[in-house]
């Protein structure tokens, strides 16, 4: 998946940055643990079909997702967020998050930015 960012006159963050940190810390958290339901619990549903187009079972993501070996994040390093879309840039790896009323949510993840190009994603 190719996920474009364009940055927005006037983006502010408020205290969404510490929101959005936690669930990118949490999801790696995840994933090194080899926690695939608690990981997929924090994807978006458009995100986690990606890795289960056919199924919707959390069995089936937490598989999918543990296989795709994603790249060992570190800790975040900066987070960006335009309303309810967020961008946090980890040591190994960019995450985008959407809000919605359950929270903060991965819609992609594994992303690697491509030379003046949307970033090139695992998940999502």
């Amino acid at each position: 998946m190719a996920v474009l960012v364009l940055p927005l006159a006037g983006a502010c963050a408020s205290g969404q940055d510490g929101q959005v940190s936690k669930v990118a810390g949490d999801f790696y958290a995840a994933v090194r643990g080899g926690d695939g339901v608690r990981a997929c619990a924090l994807l978006t549903e458009s995100a986690a079909q990606t890795l289960t187009p056919m199924a919707s079972a959390e069995g089936e993501c937490a598989t999918a997702l543990l296989k795709l070996r994603l790249p060992g994040a570190g800790k975040v390093e900066k987070v960006a967020v335009w309303g309810n879309e967020a961008q946090a840039r980890l040591t190994g790896d960019t995450l985008f998050l959407h809000r919605s009323a359950q929270g903060w949510r991965i819609r992609a993840g594994g992303c690697r930015p491509q030379d003046q190009r949307p970033y090139q994603c695992a998940i999502g």
